[in-house]
């Protein structure tokens, strides 16, 4: 599932209320697909990403324990502040443009694309 993109449609907790599992519908609906199950309660496209726990030695006699969920937060900004720049990949969610020319971009040269 590396590189994937998708929505975090909730998530599960422990009794104590620290969160466990993180479901997730990937855009790409082959991703995930032996963890996809119709019992899920987030729906049969909802991925479950379980909490990743590793331990290692600093080499200083201490050993550490790294505790999250392998994914990156994705960040969100408007229209007007994405004026001038390059990204290699974006979502672009139109609804509620309220005119017509409001929303528009430009190819540029390969995958890139810039939000004017």
């Amino acid at each position: 599932m590396n590189g994937q993109r998708g929505q975090v449609l909730g998530y599960d907790t422990d009794d104590s209320g620290a969160v466990v599992k993180i479901h997730v519908r990937f855009y790409d609906t082959m991703a995930g697909q032996p963890r996809k199950s119709m019992q899920n309660r987030f729906g049969p496209d909802a991925v479950p990403i379980s909490v990743f726990k590793i331990t290692f030695d600093l080499g200083t006699g201490r050993r550490v324990t790294r505790i999250g969920f392998p994914l990156v937060a994705a960040t969100a900004i408007t229209i007007h502040k994405s004026q001038g720049q390059t990204y290699t990949k974006f979502a672009c969610d139109l609804r509620g443009v309220f005119a017509a020319g409001q929303g528009y971009v430009v190819a540029g040269q390969g995958p890139l694309v810039r939000v004017l």
